[in-house]
Formats: C-alpha cells, structure tokens, sequence
C-alpha cells in the first residue's frame, strides 16, 4: 500500500467518523426536542392542511432514522362516524410532514 493509499484511507475513515458522530449528537439533540412544541407543530399542520377536522395525537414516538431523526406522531378524527388516522413526521428542524387521512385499524 502506498503511502496515498494510506492517507486516502485514513482521510476517509475520520471523515466517516465525525459524520457518524455529528449523526448521534443530531439525534441526540433531537429526541431530547420539546415534545410540547412537536405537538403543536403537527397539530397547527393538521388544522393547516384539514381544516374541517379536530385531531387527537394517540402516539409520538422518536425516530432516529437512516439519514435524518424525526418524531413520527398519529393523530386520529372522525368524520361520519369512522376514525380516520393521518401520520405525521416532525423533523428537528421544525418542518413538518403528514400523509393523507385513512381509515383506522388499531
């Protein structure tokens, strides 16, 4: 192995280091978030994106993920009398993602 060979290797493996580090320190930072203010974050979205409902947060639960850490939250409504769940994925950045309303299975 030369000696650039050496110092390419090297190079990468602390770049992969530091990255991994940065990674756990984000997660960390961000599973330790407010959990009042991902509540309200998700719940102003909702209201946001459907209007005609009232949602009920059931379950929030952290998510280190693959790339980026979330909150992953279900939220549940009704409408004609059927629960309806909507997913919503809160990032540690504040923004804040949702799928369409589904029928609920619990």
């Amino acid at each position: 192995m030369s000696r650039y060979s050496f110092f390419r290797s090297f190079l990468a493996g602390a770049v992969l280091l530091i990255t991994a580090y940065g990674d756990a320190k984000n997660a960390t930072a961000c599973e330790n978030h407010d959990f009042n203010l991902v509540r309200t974050n998700v719940l102003k979205k909702l209201k946001e994106k459907f209007p005609q409902y009232a949602f009920d947060i059931t379950k929030v639960t952290f998510s280190p993920g693959e790339k980026v850490p979330f909150w992953h939250v279900e939220a549940i409504t009704q409408s004609n009398g059927k629960e309806l769940v909507v997913f919503a994925m809160h990032y540690c950045e504040g923004s804040v993602e949702v799928t369409a309303l589904n029928p609920y299975h619990p």
